[in-house]
Order: C-alpha cells, then structure tokens, then sequence
C-alpha cells in the first residue's frame, strides 16, 4: 500500500467513525440495542497505546477500548465465560 492509498484509507476510517459517533450521540442506534436479544460473543485482538493501525487493523488504543467498555455496560450485561454455563 502506497501513501497516497494509506492517507485516503485513514480519511475515509475517519469519516465513517465519526459518521458512526454522531449517529450514536443523536440517539440512532438506541432502541436497536435496548431491544437486542441473545447472547453476543465479543473478542479484541490487540490494545496498544498509540497508532493502532502500524502493525494490522485489528488494534485498537486504550480510549476506544474503554469507550467500547462503557457502551457495552450501557446497553448490555457483560458476563464472563465462567457465568455463560449458568443461562
């Protein structure tokens, strides 16, 4: 991947996020997940503190991890795989 590519490639992840954000600030996805039924398995590869995307897309740094943490006990009661054998 060129530089060019990379650069467009990191605007346009910008531009979809904050497209994504905002819709959630307005509220846009909330009824979706206040209805959500079923369990949902959820698996992080990689935290790292800064550039995530330098090694593969599948990092991500430590505020948006703590970010999807605080949505997740939002919208969602988290359990641990020892509490999945209980339901």
């Amino acid at each position: 991947m060129n530089i060019a590519q990379k650069a467009t490639s990191k605007i346009y992840r910008k531009i979809h996020h904050a497209k994504n954000d905002i819709g959630n600030l307005w509220g846009g996805n909330e009824r979706l997940f206040r209805d959500a039924r079923g369990a949902r398995i959820v698996v992080y590869h990689r935290r790292c503190e800064e550039d995530p995307i330098r090694f593969n897309n599948s990092f991500l740094i430590r505020k948006t991890f703590d970010d999807h943490l605080k949505f997740y006990n939002r919208y969602f009661h988290p359990v641990s795989f020892a509490d999945i054998d209980t339901f």
